[in-house]
């Protein structure tokens, strides 16, 4: 008896100590996780891209005119974005070709039978400031505007038999508001209202005496599409 109780004493230290080990094992070890931080798109960054839409206003000449056309072109820019601020900087230059036009009558007092006025190219030069949700950006925009206007009269009715013709630079103010998205890390997509006072400037100065004045103003719907060149861009930015 005395043998069998230290034997049955050191079986059981024997197992529990082969036991515990394995029971250990398996429950499946727990690891604190690094706390994930959301990437947000950022728009900093140069970029060139294309537009094109619609335009309409009045050519304030005697009598009031409205005018009307469709215009393609392009714009450069710049954008900035520090770090994961939603605030957005830029400036933006953009230049298109139009055909904003219309019939002008009386305009001096020549007899002529018809007159055409058309705006054929336009520009503008503006600051951006801009709100962002990550790849959505909402923005004001302002600056300097300009644009060529011709004023032609017409001895026939169908814009044939050239009396005089006169052309134009305006220069005024643009303001306006937008809304651009990310289609991905590299192309963005905008749309874009713009409204244009010109001022006034004086046509036919050589053929009237004194000139005619006439003031130039019009509003822009536009859509545009941008590339944002990678040079220097955050590498924080997704990759979609």
């Amino acid at each position: 008896m005395q043998r069998v109780v230290p034997a049955v004493l050191s079986a059981m230290i024997a197992t529990t100590s082969f036991v515990q080990p394995a029971s250990s094992a398996d429950f499946p070890q727990t690891y604190a996780m690094p706390a994930l931080h959301p990437i947000f798109y950022n728009w900093t960054g140069f970029y060139i891209g294309g537009q094109g839409g619609y335009g309409g206003g009045t050519f304030d000449i005697s009598p009031h005119v409205d005018i009307g056309g469709w215009f393609g072109g392009g714009q450069i820019g710049f954008n900035w974005q520090n770090g994961r601020s939603p605030w957005v900087f830029g400036v933006e230059i953009d230049s298109a070709f139009s055909n904003i036009e219309r019939d002008v009558r009386d305009a001096t007092n020549l007899p002529f039978a018809s007159a055409f006025s058309s705006v054929d190219y336009f520009g503008s030069a503006r600051v951006r400031v801009g709100y962002a949700i990550d790849r959505a950006l909402v923005y004001g925009t302002g600056g300097v505007a300009w644009a060529h206007n011709e004023l032609s009269l017409y001895a026939n009715p169908n814009y044939v038999g050239t009396i005089a013709t006169s052309a134009n630079n305006h220069v005024g103010f643009a303001l306006g508001v937008g809304l651009e998205w990310a289609l991905s890390r590299s192309w963005t997509m905008k749309f874009e209202y713009l409204y244009n006072d010109l001022g006034s400037a004086n046509y036919l100065a050589g053929t009237v005496p004194g000139g005619v004045n006439a003031d130039l103003r019009y509003s822009l719907g536009r859509m545009g599409l941008n590339y944002i060149v990678d040079w220097g861009r955050p590498f924080s930015s997704p990759k979609f």
